[in-house]
């Protein structure tokens, strides 16, 4: 992934020219990470080896992190999938009003209630860990960012891996 635009072209093969989406596999459990420009080629790579819940946690609710949501294959072509969303910069309020307003004329053509997937969105503060039905766990910590972001830590088999996306210096 990259910066806040996405880019194409040869000068960005090495590093990808799309906006934040990433991919976290703790042994068969899926998480996905931020809706940026990325969201759509993920779909398309895995379409019918997705599980039916996709748990998408999403750093914060700036563009580049969000905008590829509504071009999400499976949530385009499977009304039998349900993607929730988590989102921890908002003091606990879900990202369902933000997204509502993104995704709606005029501003967008239709809104995330007309997909066929079924969107669940749970709201919580960064620093409070995330428990799933699967009884895996993510730890999240509140990030320096305008608005707030949530960085998310993953443990699994031993190891662990952090994702920390936009985060101001200070």
């Amino acid at each position: 992934v990259r910066g806040s635009t996405c880019a194409s072209g040869p000068d960005f093969v090495e590093f990808g020219g799309h906006t934040p989406c990433v991919e976290v596999r703790c042994g068969e459990r899926l998480f996905v990470i931020d809706a940026g420009t990325g969201i759509n080629a993920f779909g398309v790579h895995h379409r019918e080896r997705l599980p039916q819940r996709i748990d998408l946690l999403l750093s914060h609710l700036h563009l580049d992190h969000v905008s590829g949501l509504p071009f999400l294959k499976p949530a385009v072509l499977d009304p039998s999938r349900e993607i929730h969303t988590w989102c921890g910069n908002l003091d606990g309020q879900s990202a369902a009003e933000p997204l509502d307003r993104l995704f709606s004329p005029p501003l967008f053509p239709i809104t995330l209630d007309m997909l066929p997937a079924r969107f669940v969105h749970h709201g919580f503060k960064a620093g409070e860990s995330l428990t799933f039905p699967d009884g895996a766990v993510v730890d999240t910590i509140p990030l320096q960012h305008p608005q707030g972001a949530t960085g998310y830590r993953f443990r699994h088999g031993g190891r662990t891996a952090c994702y920390i996306s936009d985060l101001e210096h200070s």
